[in-house]
């Protein structure tokens, strides 16, 4: 496993950091646009950003905003925000909140890997319909599906494929049987059914685009997950990934909720056989971020709108 990653990285690792210099290199002009404001309202939304990723977020919140204006904004600092970043994001976001990831309480998750941001969304989910937003979402066009699955107080979710639904849990065990263990998502899935009690249906979902309905759930619940998945999957429970996984869980057993429609609403992969270019939003994850400069282009086309030139 160390090989490959070392392969990957000789082969990926100096491409990709040019790609992300050629990237910030277009986004810090996102600086230069209108600042925002957060509102008070019933609608939170939070999103756990590095430094690494300050300009990418400026113009994924931008983005949404521009479609959402009512939102409370919340930023949780990963300990690696600056402090030119920390007060640059208060110009940019007036009245913003930003929480450092040490300040947030977590006694039975694992540490890091987004469980805090987990966390901090469930104690909100009290007072607020809560936005989960990835520093790599870019929205482009009206967000129709979303303002009437908040309006209703649904939860909403984005997919990578078409034919993703909502399966029940047993469904989702017998899947994943007979493949390898090796990744933690294939892995954690063999083993979910030590939750038939408490939840009954998952989705292999994205976790980067989600809308969690007022009340949905609570701190405890999230707790009461990770605990019983640790006590199956011992320190592989610790990987990245398995926030994404009890999202995922959490998100399939609400009450009601909506699978936004793909790929008008999408995981970026480069598929050939899909067109992005009419999508409304787009989730630019992992290697496939710069591919073909598809977001980079569109970033710069929209700053160039914001900035009037």
């Amino acid at each position: 496993m160390e090989f490959k990653r070392l392969l990957a990285f000789l082969r990926h690792g100096p491409r990709s950091r040019f790609n992300k210099w050629k990237f910030d290199y277009f986004a810090c002009k996102v600086v230069k646009s209108p600042a925002i404001t957060s509102l008070d309202g019933r609608l939170a939304l939070v999103s756990l950003i590095s430094s690494r990723d300050f300009y990418m977020y400026l113009v994924a919140v931008k983005s949404v905003v521009r479609f959402i204006k009512t939102s409370k904004i919340f930023v949780i600092n990963d300990g690696s925000l600056r402090a030119w970043q920390i007060a640059q994001l208060k110009r940019q976001i007036k009245d913003v909140v930003i929480a450092h990831i040490s300040d947030i309480k977590n006694d039975y998750c694992p540490k890091g890997a987004c469980w805090e941001r987990l966390l901090f969304i469930a104690d909100l989910l009290n007072s607020y319909y809560v936005f989960e937003l990835d520093s790599d979402i870019l929205a482009l066009k009206s967000i129709e599906e979303v303002i009437h699955a908040i309006n209703k107080n649904q939860g909403f979710m984005l997919t990578d494929k078409e034919d993703i639904e909502i399966i029940s849990l047993n469904d989702a065990v017998y899947k994943s049987k007979g493949k390898s263990s090796e990744h933690i998502q294939d892995f954690v899935e063999q083993n979910l059914d030590v939750l038939c009690e408490e939840c009954h249906f998952y989705i292999h979902g994205s976790g980067g685009f989600i809308g969690y309905p007022r009340g949905a759930f609570d701190r405890g619940r999230v707790e009461g997950i990770s605990q019983k998945m640790f006590n199956r999957c011992g320190k592989r429970w610790a990987e990245w990934g398995t926030e994404k996984i009890t999202s995922s869980l959490l998100f399939a057993n609400m009450e009601s909720k909506v699978i936004l429609p793909f790929p008008k609403y999408a995981v970026y992969f480069d598929r050939k056989e899909v067109c992005y270019a009419n999508s409304t939003v787009l989730h630019f994850v992992g290697q496939c971020r710069y591919k073909n400069n598809f977001y980079i282009q569109l970033v710069r086309s929209i700053l160039k709108q914001w900035n009037g030139k």
